[in-house]
């Protein structure tokens, strides 16, 4: 029976740990994809530096 618990509770760790890392990433790759306006910025100013 102890058994039992052992093994439900690390399996309870280890999706805890996962969504946790899941979660992390996902933040990441928002923040990637939506840059912040000093970033924006730099795009925006690419394109008159390369006509000039």
């Amino acid at each position: 029976m102890d058994e039992i618990g052992l093994l439900t509770a690390i399996v309870s760790l280890i999706t805890a740990t996962v969504g946790f890392v899941t979660a992390i990433v996902t933040a990441y790759l928002e923040k990637e994809k939506n840059p912040t306006p000093r970033q924006s910025e730099k795009d925006s100013k690419t394109p008159e530096d390369k006509g000039d």
